[in-house]
């Protein structure tokens, strides 16, 4: 016997009525356990982390740092220091921020003079830190227009940092009293080259500096590179008759010249210096004592005057200068 439709109807709507009620549990189930992992963590820990405080030996110094947001009108400032025991709830620390005071020039207290007056060393008030014042240019009034240098890489030197445009230089690297006479290597005012004596043949000066003697050092008889120093300081008497001609001492050297090459020591500049003297004597030409305004107390050259120990940069060369402009 078939049982009758309304009755199949009625079972079927019980099924649905208890199957959507089925689903709408494990719907209500589903989103609480998503809503309670959500909160709570996968692993049953917290999510959300937040600092635990430290408790006993655990405890580490920590460094925290604060900044105050760029667009606050604040200077951004970092601030550290040491986390407390876990009795002591976290803290911010607070920005200081403070009025910038007005700006004023560091106040420079001259305390002592060296290298005989040619170069200040002064103490900043502020700071307490030395303050080296080396001339410029501007600090010596001579122009040497009336001058010419004679010599060898060193008066090239003095040339390419002095500041006197006015001044003339006829100087050649490896320049000494035996090749002035035949080296063609000095520019001629016709365009060419020639050498000291035919560049000296052109116009009269009112002075004459000559240093040689630093590529002698080594030579084995200093009496024969004076017997030679005598005889280019008479050439040039010669060609500039109305000249007043000055001989300078052969310049210090540092440590580093000595390693590069031992010959270069204090002593044998020195020695040589005393027969630089003897051509002055000889000649009846002035001698000028450069050397001791560059030597430290032991007689060597600073350390900081030269980047190979004998050429000198241009702070120094500027000592060099104001010396041969105060002892006309």
């Amino acid at each position: 016997m078939r049982p009758d439709r309304k009755i199949i109807r009625k079972r079927a709507r019980v099924i649905q009525g208890c199957a959507g009620m089925l689903c709408i549990a494990m719907l209500a189930f589903v989103l609480t356990w998503a809503v309670r992992n959500a909160v709570t963590g996968f692993d049953g820990s917290s999510a959300v982390k937040t600092a635990e405080p430290s408790s006993g030996a655990e405890s580490k110094a920590a460094d925290t740092e604060s900044e105050v947001p760029a667009d606050s009108g604040q200077d951004t400032q970092k601030v550290s220091g040491a986390a407390d025991d876990s009795t002591q709830p976290e803290t911010t620390q607070p920005t200081v921020t403070s009025a910038v005071p007005e700006q004023t020039a560091p106040a420079v207290t001259t305390t002592k003079t060296n290298y005989t007056g040619w170069m200040t060393e002064s103490t900043d008030e502020n700071t307490a830190q030395p303050v080296t014042q080396f001339p410029e240019p501007a600090d010596i009034a001579d122009d040497f227009s009336d001058a010419v240098f004679i010599g060898n890489s060193l008066t090239v030197g003095l040339s390419m940092n002095c500041g006197k445009p006015l001044a003339t230089f006829y100087a050649s690297t490896g320049l000494n009293v035996n090749t002035v006479w035949d080296s063609s290597t000095i520019m001629l005012d016709s365009g060419g080259y020639g050498t000291v004596f035919d560049a000296l043949a052109q116009k009269q000066f009112g002075r004459v500096y000559v240093m040689f003697g630093i590529n002698e050092v080594g030579w084995p008889y200093w009496d024969v590179f004076q017997t030679n120093y005598i005889k280019v300081v008479e050439k040039i008497k010669e060609l500039q008759p109305g000249a007043k001609i000055y001989i300078e001492s052969i310049l210090p050297v540092s440590s580093q010249a000595v390693e590069t090459d031992p010959v270069f020591t204090t002593d044998k500049i020195d020695g040589l210096n005393d027969y630089v003297k003897r051509v002055a004597s000889e000649t009846g030409t002035a001698y000028l004592d450069v050397n001791s305004v560059l030597r430290q107390e032991d007689g060597s050259l600073p350390e900081e005057a030269s980047t190979d120990g004998i050429h000198l940069i241009k702070n120094y060369c500027m000592i060099w200068l104001k010396y041969l402009a105060d002892n006309r």
